[in-house]
This record gives structure tokens, C-alpha cells and sequence, in this order.
């Protein structure tokens, strides 16, 4: 006797159904929730938006699904905007706005929807917003995004000239959602133009892995003159006719880039290159959290005027975010 669909309970159906959203699915974003600055910029606004908060398994392996949904949020005052220099932001289950002035960590990725950040350097308005959340569908795309264009092509420095000004070469990768907000099918691959004289922030990672941004930025030149001592907790003149390292980070969703002052002092280039050459500098940017790209490597002479001038400066590129 051949089964008919009457026969089969709703109920059942959508206990099915709703068994398995529960365990193949993730807390995250579905659609909306794009971040903004507002026309107060010491304030933002979050548009629409819906997503659901996946529940961990109980001890019978059963999670549960909390949908969420809001509406416009607007003129939001950033709790961290006189304190520090980015803030995270989620939405709890209540639909209202999480903030954080650090990253969030792996339970809170799975207690609220995040939704990206706002930059808030100079400590007094908002200068950029990241809309990249983390998105609950397409899950196994973002994988094969990432396989496919883990390793970034192009997006690298060189001297602009025969002076302390930058050029940035066009290329292609990965950052997860980072396009969500205006291609939200295809959110995690970027292409990035060529750009002559590049603006550049500068600052220094501190002891607690912040980064401190410098007054009066961005401008137009790397500073070869300072570096970081990491006992004193300050910057300092680098030494006369010293090498420092400096390495670059690429905001691909803002086209910020930062100089990160090098920590360490050498006599000669070939020095540095060695510590180089034997990983002695780490990456030690999350590429998500911060939604950056360390792209290049400075090694260059207290005294140099000319970035061109290879006795005094050499870019070293890196394959990898």
C-alpha cells in the first residue's frame, strides 16, 4: 500500500525538518545586519536583519535553533569609542546590540550573531565600519573559498620613488565576508586596484597585543626612524645607520594599510633578512578579527630617504595572509 502524504503527521515533518537545521547549521547572520556610520559619527546604526543562534547539543546530542530577527537600529553610541580603537559587534538573542572592545571569543561566536567592526583610532568618532559577519549558510563554500584563494596574489608594496612614499600592486584573496555587504552570494573573495602612493598609518603592537596607532596619521611615508622596545614599552629612535623590520597590514574592506614598527635593531640588512629567513617574525594578526592582510615586510636604514635605493631598503613580499 503506497504511503500518502496524508497520512504523515505535520508535526512530524517539521520536527524532522527542524532536527536537522539544528545539526547542520551554525550561529550566524542570514541576511541584513550591515553596520554604518551614522550622521553623528561618534554613533552607528545597524540595518534589518535576521539570523538565528544555534543552542549547544544538550547530553542527548540535541541542539536547538533561536531565530532572531530586528529592525533598523539606529544612533548607536559605541561603549569603547574614548577607550579603544575598534569595537566588535553582535546581536544577542533578544535581538540587541552586543559590544566588545576585544575579539569575541569562540562561545561568544556561538552566543551571538556577530556582525563586524567599527574603527574608531583617534578615540573620538567612528573613521570606518567592517561589516564581516559570520554568515550561517553556505558553510561549505566557505571552505572551498578559502582552499582556492588561501594564497593572496598580488596586493604587495614597493617604492614609489626615490623617497619614503609607497605604491600598492593590484591582486585577488580571501577574507571571510568581507564583500557580504554588497555581494552577499559571493562575500569572501576580493579584488584590490593598484594604488600609487598609498596612505599609510603607523603603529606599534604593545604588550598586550594591541595595536597603538599614531597621532596625525595617515601620511604619505613609511618612517624608517623608530622602533618599538618591547621591555621599555615605547617607541624610540632607532639607532644611527641601524636596520629595523617593519610589516605591513592591508585592510581590504577599508583600504587602510599600517606600518607596524619592527622591535629589534640590526647592523646590517643581511641580518635582518636572516631573522627573516629563519621565521624569526611571526605573524601575529588574526585575519578575521582584524579583517587584515600582512602582506609585506620592510627591511630598511635609520637614515633612509629613498625607498628605491637597495643598499638602504628592501620590500619582501609574503604569500600568505
Amino acid at each position: 500500500m503506497a504511503l500518502k502524504i496524508s497520512d504523515v503527521k505535520t508535526d512530524r515533518i517539521v520536527d524532522s525538518v527542524s532536527d536537522h537545521i539544528s545539526q547542520n547549521s551554525i550561529t550566524g547572520l542570514i541576511d541584513g545586519g550591515i553596520l554604518s556610520i551614522n550622521v553623528d559619527n561618534t554613533k552607528f546604526d545597524i540595518s534589518d536583519g535576521h539570523g538565528h543562534i544555534v543552542v549547544s547539543p544538550n547530553v542527548h546530542g540535541e541542539s536547538k535553533v533561536i531565530n532572531v530577527e530586528w529592525e533598523g537600529l539606529t544612533a548607536i553610541t559605541p561603549t569603547y569609542l574614548t577607550t579603544e580603537q575598534r569595537s566588535f559587534i553582535g546581536i544577542d538573542t533578544d535581538g540587541k546590540v552586543y559590544q566588545k572592545s576585544s575579539k569575541f571569543t569562540d562561545t561568544e561566536y556561538r552566543q551571538y550573531i556577530f556582525l563586524g567592526r567599527l574603527i574608531h583610532i583617534g578615540k573620538t568618532t567612528i573613521s570606518s565600519v567592517a561589516t564581516s559577519p559570520i554568515l550561517a549558510y553556505n558553510v561549505g563554500d566557505v571552505v572551498m573559498d578559502y582552499l582556492n584563494h588561501r594564497k593572496i596574489k598580488g596586493v604587495l608594496l614597493s617604492a614609489n620613488g626615490a623617497n619614503l612614499s609607497v605604491d600598492l600592486s593590484a591582486g585577488e584573496g580571501f577574507l571571510l565576508s568581507v564583500k557580504y555587504a554588497s555581494t552577499p552570494l559571493s562575500p569572501n573573495i576580493i579584488s584590490i586596484g593598484a594604488v600609487s602612493v598609498k596612505p599609510v598609518y603607523h603603529a606599534y603592537e604593545d604588550n598586550n597585543g594591541d595595536h597603538q596607532f599614531l597621532a596625525g596619521d595617515p601620511t604619505n611615508f613609511v618612517d624608517p626612524t623608530r622602533y618599538y622596545d618591547r621591555v621599555a614599552d615605547e617607541l624610540k629612535s632607532v639607532s644611527p645607520a641601524k636596520f629595523t623590520i617593519s610589516r605591513f597590514l592591508y585592510y581590504p574592506g577599508s583600504g587602510i594599510l599600517i606600518q607596524i614598527y619592527g622591535e629589534e635593531e640590526f647592523l646590517l640588512m643581511d641580518d635582518a633578512e636572516e631573522v627573516l629567513a629563519d621565521d624569526g617574525y611571526v605573524n601575529t594578526i588574526d585575519n578575521f578579527e582584524f579583517g587584515a592582510w600582512q602582506r609585506s615586510y620592510l627591511i630598511v636604514k635609520q637614515n633612509c630617504t629613498d625607498l628605491s635605493d637597495t643598499a638602504l631598503a628592501k620590500f619582501i613580499g609574503i604569500g600568505f595572509c
